[in-house]
């Protein structure tokens, strides 16, 4: 009734009731293109592997859907590139002896897994890289060129992404991807009827870091080490 009265609507309800079906069955039946913000990666991917392939099996009305992620979920192959070319990068300063072979081999394995993966999405490896190897073969929006200034722009798994939900009917984001959408005036997702917000009680912090700016310690020695890249690029 929400949906055909273009009304919003909150509903609570406790886990394990149901809720995405809940959901998810009346805005594909809606017809109208549904972009579902959920608070975890986890519900994403529950999403994508279970209820939306369960609807489309059983529910008798044929859509397609998409999930996208921020950019730091995928790898990214020119940072690949960078390590493969020279292993004397920033993220080897702070570590020696078992701890640096251990990196080492780990960001090989990452390495290999980036020339068969069609997705790049850091999730489908065979267990979670550590956070300094995640750091390593992955960019923030803000160290990102964009698509047209960098060397491995055509082959960007994240770019690839970006482009799925313009064909798809149900689009699966995060919270915070949502919150930037709003902050670049709808740069990032495509035009939607319907929005659903799933665990709708973290979305006001989120809206509050996505479309605010956060000055950390972390940005900034994030800032340095890109910089100490640039630097260190004589050509």
């Amino acid at each position: 009734e929400a949906v055909a009265a273009e009304r919003s609507i909150i509903v609570q309800a406790g886990t394990g009731t149901g809720k995405s079906l809940g959901y998810l069955v009346p805005a594909i039946l809606s017809g109208r293109r549904t972009v579902v913000a959920t608070a975890t990666k986890t519900l994403q991917d529950q999403l994508n592997r279970n209820d939306l392939p369960l609807l489309h099996d059983h529910l008798g009305t044929d859509f397609t859907w998409a999930v996208v992620k921020g950019r730091s979920n995928y790898v990214c192959l020119q940072r690949i590139g960078e390590l493969q070319k020279d292993s004397a990068q920033p993220e080897f300063d702070e570590v020696a002896g078992r701890a640096r072979a251990a990196l080492k081999s780990e960001l090989e394995s990452i390495a290999a897994w980036s020339s068969r993966t069609a997705t790049g999405d850091l999730e489908e490896l065979p267990q979670n890289p550590s956070p300094r190897a995640r750091a390593a073969v992955t960019v923030s929006p803000d160290e990102c060129p964009g698509r047209t200034k960098c060397p491995a722009g055509d082959r960007c798994f994240a770019e690839k992404a970006r482009a799925a939900p313009d064909a798809a009917d149900v689009i699966v984001v995060s919270l915070h991807l949502y919150g930037f959408d709003i902050a670049s005036q709808g740069a990032i997702l495509p035009a939607h009827d319907l929005v659903v917000f799933d665990e709708v009680h973290q979305l006001e912090s989120v809206m509050s870091d996505t479309v605010g700016v956060d000055l950390s310690n972390g940005r900034v020695t994030a800032l340095a080490a890109a910089v100490r890249r640039v630097d260190a690029d004589r050509g």
